[in-house]
């Protein structure tokens, strides 16, 4: 997938299971395809066609131990990620597997 250019990324190519579809912007790891105007209008094909799935705790976890292992140091988007987190755990049928995730990594 051709993934273009945002206000905090460079354009570049990866693999449709490396994208999800609806997704926060600054979500680097597996990259957002709904917030490109393109790609909004084939959403059938992404979604239902391609059975592209929307962002998730283990995405945001995913974007946290990439910052910590390119010892990135922004505390807005840490903040916006920890926000994402704390409101996937209102909905997580099984929270304490999150809970269980940061148990094994340093985060």
């Amino acid at each position: 997938m051709y993934i273009p250019a945002t206000a905090q990324t460079r354009p570049e190519w990866k693999r449709l299971d490396h994208c999800v579809w609806d997704g926060p912007d600054w979500l680097e790891v597996k990259p957002s395809l709904k917030i490109h105007s393109r790609y909004r209008e084939v959403r059938q094909l992404f979604k239902d066609v391609l059975g592209l799935r929307n962002a998730d705790w283990i995405d945001f976890v995913g974007e946290l131990s990439r910052m910590r292992e390119r010892e990135v140091n922004d505390a807005e988007k840490t903040t916006m990620i920890y926000r994402q987190l704390y409101q996937a755990c209102q909905t997580e049928p099984d929270p304490e597997t999150l809970r269980y995730a940061f148990s094994f990594l340093p985060l």
